[in-house]
């Protein structure tokens, strides 16, 4: 089986970038402020989480790839984005909580 940046005919590095823009507008969406948003994206258990749920949805992608044909690139990016995007509706309670209240430090060298 191809892997999912294979299917979608990116290079793994953009692959990753995709994924990591598509964390951070998970994180913009369930922020309230531009500091709450760096809290989230500094979350490492809240990163684990979405990357551990992310393989259903591509795996329910790479199905319907196969199941209906599609072959047009275009097309095959604009599934990829309905179907992961639908995390875009599972909020993880109690890890958001603990993000939220995660106390941002910065080092200044």
């Amino acid at each position: 089986m191809k892997a999912i940046y294979q299917i979608l005919g990116f290079p793994k590095e953009v692959y990753e970038m995709l994924l990591m823009n598509m964390f951070f507008e998970w994180c913009n969406e369930l922020a309230a402020s531009e500091k709450e948003l760096q809290k989230l994206m500094s979350d490492q258990s809240l990163l684990n989480w979405y990357m551990t749920q992310l393989p259903a949805y591509e795996e329910i992608f790479v199905n319907e790839v196969e199941q209906f044909g599609i072959t047009d690139k275009d097309e095959i990016h604009r599934h990829y984005h309905r179907v992961t995007t639908m995390i875009n509706g599972i909020f993880p309670g109690p890890i958001l909580r603990q993000a939220r209240r995660s106390v941002l430090t910065v080092e200044h060298n």
